[in-house]
């Protein structure tokens, strides 16, 4: 069965490039998770899902905070210049 969900995942995959980075975690994860709590025990598969969720909340979330995104519009508007127009930047 397991197989049977890799392959579709990959040839899914195949024709739509982008979806590889979404599909791997979802299939590879159960396994590389299983396969430790065989090892170590089943709160390793706890550790494994907190630790995916960390990471995720770590690099895939955007920043939102206005006073944050106006400093870094206003350092890029010092940096390139002050003839160039930054979205964002007030002043």
């Amino acid at each position: 069965m397991l197989i049977l969900f890799l392959a579709f995942g990959f040839v899914f995959a195949f024709f739509d490039r982008q979806a590889l980075p979404f599909l791997t975690p979802g299939f590879l994860a159960p396994v590389i998770a299983g396969r430790a709590s065989d090892a170590w025990g089943l709160q390793t598969a706890v550790f494994i899902s907190v630790g995916g969720a960390v990471v995720l909340l770590a690099f895939g979330l955007r920043e939102t905070a206005p006073r944050v995104l106006r400093r870094r519009a206003e350092r890029a508007a010092t940096e390139v210049g002050s003839d160039t127009v930054v979205a964002g930047a007030v002043g």
